[in-house]
C-alpha cells in the first residue's frame, strides 16, 4: 500500500509540465465543476477582456500591483 508521502513524490517526479495535472484532477474531486458557475466566469472574463481592449478600462502594470500587494503584508 502506498503511503501520502509515496504519492507525493511520484507527482513531484513527473515531467514539468504533469504535476498540474494531478492537481487538476485532485481539486475537481474536492470540488466537482459547476457547469452554471464556469458559463458566468466565462462570460464575466470575455466581458473585462472586452472593455479593457476598448479602453473602457485600464490595467496596472504588474510591479505596481505587487508592490501594492506587500505593502498591505509589512
Amino acid at each position: 500500500m502506498h503511503g501520502t508521502k509515496d504519492w507525493i513524490d511520484k507527482a513531484t517526479s513527473l515531467p514539468s509540465d504533469k504535476p498540474i495535472l494531478v492537481v487538476d484532477a485532485l481539486l475537481k474531486t474536492i470540488n466537482s465543476p459547476n457547469v452554471g458557475v464556469d458559463a458566468a466566469w466565462g462570460t464575466t472574463t470575455q466581458q473585462r477582456l472586452e472593455a479593457f481592449r476598448s479602453g473602457d478600462v485600464h490595467g496596472d502594470p504588474s510591479d505596481q500591483v505587487f508592490e501594492k500587494i506587500r505593502g498591505r503584508f509589512d
